[in-house]
């Protein structure tokens, strides 16, 4: 009996040991260099302020800042130091035992960090303006620049890079946990959407808008309801560009696979009815070789039959390998990352180490599930 209950008190002591360094070590990785990266960020941004702003650069380096909001709050207070103990306790247990309580508290550690990191995003996204609320403004604004800089809307690769040196701009300053990073994902959507009203068939620019949209708009809150205004705007994207790959104006690629999968994800999300997905997944099984994504065509099978039975399947379609020494680093790029379409780039440190499933070193590191 004296041994279950000296065994009890090791896990107890274990799971309370690993929870306070997840925390502190979560705290170091959310936090550390954010006041110095902040300084740097600000020092080379113009702010966007009022919609009604009046002076525009029009270098191609520039990139506009919204105060729309204020910074979230730190997502773990600063811990008390601990009063020192009368007597000192020494225990020594078994690697084996060590080992398998990190095993067992680890992944629900790992849970409650992605949660209140979530949590945070989420307390910035309310206070913020709509894009919809804006979008005039920002969309003038847009217009103004591309003036100045005397690029046409019809130059479709000056409108992708300036929009993506925007969306870039979004990730550096924070993404959704900093209100003064949506300035810059405001004005790339924008961009965008000026374009796409002089080419509302371009299938690139309709891409990156996807890309855009995902980025500043997450499709589930923290508490995992659905994102209404997100899955709506989503939809509208995916579905202009489904009708293109079907009419055969986007050919097979690895960017029409991209939205067909989005495609996916987004009807059963919104219909609750896997069923409605098959016509998308035949589609990918036929076109594997012709996109090149032959690699994976096993996948698109059981996607394909999945649905025919009325069952949702799902795989990640990008992977980012990290060594087990950037796990913590990891756990923060996928956090900040997390809750979006599937195809989903992000930020440039992400996009250097992203890679397709079928490529072929990525095949090993597969994952589907199904349900």
């Amino acid at each position: 009996m004296k041994s279950k209950q000296v065994a009890t008190m090791i896990f107890i002591l274990l799971g309370m040991g690993a929870i306070i360094a997840g925390v502190t070590s979560a705290r170091s990785f959310f936090f550390s260099g954010a006041e110095d990266s902040k300084k740097a960020w600000r020092s080379g941004h113009d702010e966007l302020g009022p919609p009604t702003r009046a002076k525009l650069r029009a270098d191609s380096t520039t990139t506009i800042t919204s105060k729309i909001g204020e910074e979230a709050p730190p997502l773990f207070p600063e811990a008390e130091s601990p009063r020192t103990s009368s007597y000192d306790v020494e225990l020594h247990i078994a690697p084996e035992v060590l080992k398998e309580a990190q095993r067992r508290i680890g992944p629900r550690l790992k849970l409650i960090q992605r949660q209140l990191y979530w949590q945070s995003e989420d307390r910035i996204l309310r206070k913020i303006p709509k894009f919809d609320d804006v979008r005039q403004a920002t969309k003038k604004s847009a217009s103004e620049i591309m003036e100045a800089r005397s690029t046409g809307w019809e130059e479709t690769e000056a409108v992708l890079e300036l929009a993506q040196t925007e969306l870039d701009a979004f990730w550096d300053a924070g993404g959704l946990g900093s209100s003064q990073a949506y300035g810059h994902g405001y004005l790339a959507r924008a961009i965008l959407e000026v374009a796409l009203d002089h080419a509302p068939a371009n299938f690139r620019l309709l891409a990156l808008l996807r890309e855009t949209v995902s980025a500043t708009m997450p499709m589930v809150f923290a508490d995992y309801r659905r994102n209404d205004d997100a899955v709506k705007v989503l939809w509208s994207i995916v579905e202009r560009q489904r009708e293109l790959v079907e009419s055969g104006r986007a050919p097979p690629s690895p960017m029409t696979f991209d939205a067909m999968y989005d495609w996916i994800q987004l009807v059963v999300l919104r219909t609750g009815r896997p069923q409605e997905a098959a016509p998308a997944w035949k589609w990918l099984v036929e076109n594997a070789e012709a996109g090149g994504w032959a690699g994976i065509s096993d996948i698109c099978k059981r996607g394909l039959e999945a649905a025919r039975r009325g069952r949702n399947y799902s795989a990640m379609i990008y992977i980012c390998p990290q060594s087990d020494a950037q796990a913590d680093k990891a756990f923060v790029v996928k956090a900040m990352h997390g809750r979006r379409l599937r195809s989903l780039k992000g930020s440039r440190e992400r996009r250097a180490q992203l890679s397709p499933i079928w490529a072929p070193d990525a095949r090993h590191t597969m994952s589907g599930l199904s349900r």
